[in-house]
């Protein structure tokens, strides 16, 4: 019987080691020529673009239309580089992030390539068409880097999406209705005459100090003043049937009614108003009972400070003179009569309601008794 020598074991056990590790098979899944898009089915007529290039692709190479979107006929490659087969697997496309297409059951034997046909949609725009293999990862393979390659595509046209419609432009805003605008900005005169003459003026805001002598009559320790303003309406209407007040605090002290003033015009209104010895805050009131709708109903209000001095307090009116009734008797006299003289006194109210621009001159509160004559016939 021979025997086999140790060392002729040795390398027989390492031969078939060897031709073990050889024998060991595997799957490599990957695509290396390209894809082609449009056309028919199975490519003919498409544009063919190898993996990593770019494509500029239209409307019309797509075989159908609608909602913005275009489908394509679209035909790409696969290989399996191992020495194995696979088992079932899945292909996916992705465009502008979403999933486009997917190839489902698909296998492949040990070296075998395969032509995959499949009818994505794509929108219109600049974007990465990408071929995912084996997106779910189910093969064990020897090169898992592979799996993925891509293009570019620029894709014009509207895909069929409706033409869109801009939005109307806003209406513009309607203009604003033609309104008045009253106030009174020039100044304030107090004193003198009733148009004017001899006054003190100031403007609005201003402070001015006036004597008995200013005044045209003094009352129960008060002094009656002439007093003039301006009348203003900055608007581009015209308004009427307001009222114009003077205020001493919330006590009207003149009124002015039945006021109007045409567009874009200035007048003076002339007014009398008895006011108190000390300071006095006049404040005047345009359009005061809200009667106009102005573009402007926050100038209707300005003031001035008058401070009156006491010569107002001191000052007494006259006192009324009656004169002795004188009776002239013939030498005959049949009768005689006596007529009691009669006094009559002129009073200024405290509140005066003035019509505009008045240019009548009051009289001062005096008393004036006219004699009565009585005459005896001769016989």
């Amino acid at each position: 019987m021979r025997h086999s020598s140790p060392v002729l074991t040795i390398i027989a056990a390492a031969a078939i080691l060897v031709s073990g590790s050889a024998a060991a098979s595997s799957v490599d899944v990957t695509a290396t020529k390209g894809i082609t898009i449009g056309g028919a089915i199975g490519g003919a007529g498409g544009k063919f673009v190898p993996w990593g290039g770019s494509v500029v692709l239209s409307e019309s190479d797509a075989f159908l239309r609608s909602n913005g979107h275009c489908a394509f006929n679209v035909n790409y490659d696969m290989q399996n580089n191992g020495d194995a087969a696979t088992g079932t697997f899945k292909n996916q496309l992705v465009a502008k992030g979403a999933v486009v297409a997917i190839n489902s059951a698909l296998t492949l034997g040990a070296g075998e390539s395969k032509q995959i046909s499949t009818q994505p949609y794509l929108m219109p725009g600049s974007f990465e068409f990408n071929l995912k293999l084996d997106s779910d990862n189910n093969l064990s393979e020897s090169n898992e880097g592979n799996n993925q390659v891509g293009i570019k595509v620029v894709l014009n046209g509207t895909c069929g999406a409706a033409p869109v419609t801009p939005a109307p432009a806003p209406a513009p805003a309607p203009a604003p209705a033609p309104k008045a605008d009253l106030l009174s900005q020039r100044g304030f005169g107090i004193g003198g005459t009733v148009s004017g003459a001899g006054n003190h003026t100031l403007p609005w805001g201003g402070t001015v100090t006036v004597h008995a002598a200013d005044a045209f009559l003094t009352s129960n320790g008060r002094c009656a003043f002439n007093m003039i303003y301006d009348l203003t309406n900055v608007g581009t209407v015209a308004a009427s049937g307001f009222t114009n007040q003077l205020r001493v605090g919330d006590a009207v002290i003149s009124q002015q009614g039945a006021m109007s003033a045409d567009k874009s015009s200035t007048k003076l209104v002339a007014m009398q108003a008895y006011l108190a010895p000390g300071k006095n805050v006049l404040r005047l009131l345009v359009d005061a009972l809200h009667n106009v709708d102005e573009s402007n109903e926050t100038n209707n209000e300005t003031s001035v400070t008058v401070n009156v001095d006491a010569t107002c307090k001191s000052a007494t009116e006259p006192v009324p003179v009656t004169k002795p009734v004188t009776t002239t008797t013939d030498k005959k006299p049949e009768t005689t009569s006596t007529t009691t003289p009669v006094t009559t006194t002129d009073k200024k109210p405290e509140t005066t309601t003035t019509t505009p621009v008045t240019t009548t001159d009051k009289k001062p509160e005096t008393t004036t008794t006219k004699p009565v004559t009585t005459t005896t016939d001769k016989k």
